[in-house]
């Protein structure tokens, strides 16, 4: 049987009392037999402060009991470190793509090809120890990232550069090819062809550091 949640039990419990108080509460009444209306509004005043009082009492009584599984699952709940630029709120979306790995074979020489000649941003490089770090870059602004993590053992050194045997494995969009274009073969990214003009938009392939084969791209406008 599935456990209960803090917040659905927390739920349970208040519509518990509320069903036992109006299934069960006596009527006050005069000696007439009828209900007068100062008792009935003193009536609703007390069970107005019991229900008030017996919600706090059981709110801090599982406030304090919640289970240490539960508890370490709110501790370990993403926060979206590193995947929101720095100075911004956290957003509360939907699903959505938040990391793509790209296995390199060193972290300095991916950061620095990523950071300054494609120009993305390194929203987080923390150390995860025995040398491994956690490192993410992507485009100003861009809600996805790339996950660069560096191969661990032959198996992984053999993928970096061909993680999609040949084919074009990333899509970098932009809303002004002749600018990024321009801006990306002035810091040395090597191209494998000219602009092309496609009923999809404005492309070209170009290769990272490892040979990994991606189109800049600029969307035609939807019609």
């Amino acid at each position: 049987m599935k456990k209960l949640t803090y917040k659905e039990r927390w739920v349970a419990i208040n519509a518990a009392i509320l069903f036992v108080i109006f299934s069960t509460r006596p009527m006050l009444a005069d000696m007439t037999g009828e209900v007068s209306l100062p008792l009935a509004l003193a009536e609703g005043a007390v069970w107005a402060v019991g229900v008030v009082a017996a919600s706090w009492f059981f709110h801090r009584l599982f406030a304090h009991r919640r289970g240490p599984a539960e508890a370490e699952g709110a501790a370990r709940r993403p926060t979206g470190a590193g995947l929101r630029p720095a100075g911004t709120s956290e957003l509360r979306v939907p699903r959505h793509l938040a990391l793509v790995t790209v296995v390199v074979d060193s972290y300095a020489p991916a950061i620095d090809f990523y950071v300054r000649r494609l120009g993305f941003d390194l929203r987080e490089d923390t150390p995860l120890g025995d040398g491994k770090r956690w490192v993410v870059v992507a485009p100003p602004g861009a809600a996805t990232g790339l996950l660069l993590a560096e191969a661990a053992d032959r198996g992984q050194r053999e993928r970096v550069g061909d993680q999609t045997g040949g084919r074009v494995a990333l899509f970098l969009h932009t809303d002004d090819f002749a600018r990024d274009h321009a801006r990306l073969l002035a810091a040395g990214v090597a191209f494998e062809e000219e602009p092309r003009y496609e009923p999809y938009g404005t492309v070209a392939v170009f290769r990272d550091l490892y040979g990994n084969r991606w189109d800049l791209l600029e969307p035609a406008p939807r019609r």
